[in-house]
């Protein structure tokens, strides 16, 4: 794999991730071909599902060490066209230990308003549901959909996970 290459020949430490990944097979042929991590995406189904399957990749990655991470919640995307706010994907905090706890995941991907692709003004946050995320996950905390975000918002939501 060409990735694999250009991680290993860096000067700094670089990660080969399969993101968004939502077949076992197709993580399966990225481990074969030497993925640091795979984001096993099952944020479509229900949080039963989402971890049922999340497990499954655990089960796949863990004896290669490939690091995983899921997605509780799911995001808006203003890449295809769906809507902007969707506060019912949003994850319940209550929900994230158990989620985190069955599934054993290495980092978990939450939606708090932030939204795939560009948008025409800055989403709105709801950066009390990321403090109560923070304060129930053991995991570190990643935010997809980043690019429309203004450099002090996204300082802020930092500040906000590292206050734990």
């Amino acid at each position: 794999m060409a990735l694999r290459g250009l991680a290993d020949d860096a000067p700094i430490p670089v990660c080969v991730l399969l993101d968004h990944a939502t077949e076992l097979d197709d993580m399966r042929r990225a481990v074969d071909l030497g993925v640091d991590a795979v984001m096993a995406d099952g944020s479509a189904h229900s949080t039963a599902a989402n971890a049922a399957f999340v497990s499954a990749a655990i089960g796949v990655c863990r004896l290669n060490d490939v690091e995983v991470e899921a997605e509780l919640g799911q995001l808006a995307c203003a890449e295809d066209g769906r809507s902007r706010q969707r506060v019912a994907q949003m994850p319940d905090p209550s929900d994230v230990g158990a989620f985190v706890d069955q599934t054993r995941i290495h980092a978990l991907a939450i939606s708090i308003g932030n939204v795939h692709g560009r948008t025409p003004s800055e989403p709105t946050l709801d950066m009390d549901r990321l403090a109560r995320i923070r304060a129930v996950c053991p995991v570190p905390l990643v935010l997809h959909g980043a690019s429309a975000l203004a450099a002090a918002t996204v300082r802020h939501v930092i500040a906000t996970v590292w206050s734990k």
